[in-house]
């Protein structure tokens, strides 16, 4: 029996890499967890820090992807904090 799929937002200010990532993550069988399948559902894709938080209140995924540099005006690093805040997150993976 396979797990229901997680959702993800992808989060990188590279459009090449966010399309790569996004390919990677919807591949049926690719990632496996002490032998059940694990699938993710994309949910939504974002430019930089500031567009991670306002898609993550709207989308509120299972799990975020984020480089800690996306973008110019606010880099993941700095929207984590404020990401944890805004979803009240009870942890937060790095």
């Amino acid at each position: 029996m396979s797990a229901r799929a997680k959702s993800v937002l992808v989060v990188d200010d590279g459009p090449l890499v966010r399309q790569k990532l996004c390919e990677m993550l919807t591949r049926e069988g690719d990632f496996d967890l002490c032998g059940e399948a694990l699938n993710f559902d994309l949910c939504g894709e974002a430019l930089n820090g500031r567009d991670a938080i306002e898609k993550a209140q709207q989308l509120r995924p299972d799990l975020i992807i984020m480089v800690l540099d996306a973008g110019d005006e606010r880099p993941g690093s700095s929207a984590n904090p404020e990401k944890r805040d805004a979803l009240d997150a009870d942890h937060n993976v790095q």
